[in-house]
């Protein structure tokens, strides 16, 4: 058979549309079309707008038609949608373990856009590939992302903090009894850093107890330090009111209830053991022992308070000598 028609047969155009999705930021889509099946040059014709190039841009996200009409005087219409490519960011950022390190550090992750991302770090006009920022102080940052497009998003107020800061809030000072005793205490109160805490006292072993102890009067230097090896230091003042060990006992006393000498009791500024304080009144009954230094008597005997008079007392210890002690007396009670 002898075709006579074809040259007859006028083909409509077919087009072939392809996208690119605009940023977020800014309108940047792009709609191309191509065309096959018809005799050119083609006239195009797009909406919105009424360009009539093959290929339009800087567009926003949205649906767009072309009408293409080919040299045989056919047309055809296509339409295509320009969808958002949104860039995607987030940042991480990492604490150096003390407060005053500049060892901080602020890693930010991205997807969606065209990649490679640049990376503008706090103003920067000079971009980066690489999405890591470090030793960095605390503070708060900014970070400008772009991909291959021109697509850009920020990160504001991109907040760096370390652990808080490591301090001695105050300390504690329990004096020695006498000169003679290294029986002081510090005790720091520690806020900050990152607990558990260990102490030292002048330079010798680390303990995590907190209590400083065994200290001889005068000043010690004392050290704390937290779980990332951040260290605070202070010092404090062991006192004692009195450069011998000695126990005083007292010889009156006045259970009125007024504070002020309500109970007898020594005064005992050394270390003493296997302590008893024994009280007779003057017929020679017991009416008062106790084997605790800071435990006194207030007068009571058998519920009532006593009148005055005085009352023989018998108070035996071992000292820091370990040598045994008697103290023999009379104390007054008074009202």
């Amino acid at each position: 058979m002898i075709d006579n028609f074809s040259k007859y047969v006028k083909a409509a155009p077919k087009l072939s549309l392809t996208t690119r999705p605009t940023c977020q930021d800014a309108p940047s889509g792009q709609v191309a079309v191509a065309v096959t099946g018809a005799p050119g040059p083609y006239a195009y014709k797009w909406l919105p707008g009424g360009e009539t190039t093959d290929c339009i841009a800087s567009l926003a996200a949205g649906d767009y038609e072309v009408t293409v009409t080919a040299a045989n005087g056919l047309t055809t219409r296509a339409q295509a949608t320009v969808k958002v490519d949104s860039l995607l960011s987030h940042a991480t950022v990492t604490s150096a373990p003390c407060f005053d390190q500049p060892e901080h550090s602020i890693a930010v992750n991205t997807r969606g856009g065209m990649p490679p991302y640049r990376y503008y770090f706090n103003g920067s006009s000079t971009g980066t590939y690489t999405p890591v920022f470090r030793k960095l102080s605390p503070g708060s940052y900014h970070i400008l992302v772009k991909d291959q497009r021109g697509c850009s998003q920020e990160l504001n107020d991109v907040v760096v903090k370390g652990p808080p800061q490591l301090i001695i809030q105050q300390s504690t000072v329990i004096p020695a009894t006498c000169g003679d005793m290294a029986n002081g205490r510090i005790i720091p109160l520690v806020q900050g850093g990152t607990p558990p805490y260990v102490y030292q006292v002048d330079n010798g072993p680390w303990q995590s107890d907190s209590v400083l102890q065994d200290l001889s009067s005068g000043y010690h230097s004392f050290n704390v330090k937290d779980k990332y090896q951040c260290i605070t230091s202070g010092t404090a003042d062991v006192a004692t009111q009195w450069p011998n060990c000695l126990v005083m006992m007292p010889s009156a006393f006045s259970p009125n209830g007024d504070g002020i000498n309500d109970v007898f009791r020594p005064k005992v500024y050394d270390e003493v053991l296997n302590y008893e304080l024994a009280i007779y009144n003057r017929w020679g009954g017991l009416v008062f022992r106790s084997n605790d230094p800071y435990r006194g008597w207030d007068g009571i005997y058998k519920g009532l308070l006593q009148e005055v008079q005085g009352f023989t007392y018998i108070c035996t210890f071992l000292d820091r000598n370990n040598m045994r002690q008697e103290l023999r007396g009379v104390v007054m009670l008074v009202h």
